[in-house]
């Protein structure tokens, strides 16, 4: 089983195309939500995740209120903690994260101390914030790297070395647009 793990809301969007497209090969994944993905204030993503059909196999809940430096740090601590005893017993073959946002670093730091394959969407971009140093400690951390850009695949390339684990598939959000357009 594959383990992907939505930590926000926003991560959603990437996401739900790479869990129908898992979900058509027959492949087995399960959804773990965190962070502000669970609560209420921010549209509770996991009850979305169930009305488009997909399960919610484990929670962990992580979110200090104050949405300051000093929760995010925090936040990313309790997750790695929480998160680390639940891929534990879940004991995926591997486990998915999306973009930079400072819950995916605990995300990531719990699969490479549990020695499971990383997948990392979205590595080698760019944002001018805080988010640039979570991006790319996630993509030190990673195992394999998908990126959505010509540019970010060859800033994934500057940071790992490695040609062989990057892979441009783009940004799996284009096809929820796509889809919106086409729709009458």
């Amino acid at each position: 089983m594959i383990a992907i793990v939505v930590t926000a809301r926003s991560s959603w969007a990437k996401l739900e195309p790479v869990c129908a497209a898992l979900q058509a090969q027959g492949a087995a994944f399960g959804i773990i939500a965190c962070g502000s993905a669970l609560l209420e204030r921010y549209g509770r993503i996991t009850d979305v995740i169930h009305q488009q059909g997909y399960s919610v196999v484990a929670e962990c809940w992580t979110t200090y209120e104050g949405a300051t430096r000093l929760t995010s740090a925090k936040e990313t601590g309790a997750l790695l903690t929480e998160l680390s005893s639940t891929l534990l017993s879940l004991q995926p073959t591997g486990v998915l994260i999306c973009a930079d946002r400072h819950e995916v670093l605990g995300v990531a730091q719990a699969v490479s101390y549990l020695c499971l394959p990383l997948v990392h969407l979205q590595g080698g971009e760019r944002s001018g914030s805080i988010d640039d140093k979570v991006r790319d400690a996630v993509t030190h951390l990673a195992t394999y790297h998908c990126v959505s850009t010509e540019l970010a695949k060859y800033r994934v390339y500057g940071l790992t070395g490695r040609w062989e684990t990057i892979y441009h598939t783009g940004c799996p959000s284009i096809d929820i647009a796509k889809e919106a357009l086409s729709s009458p």
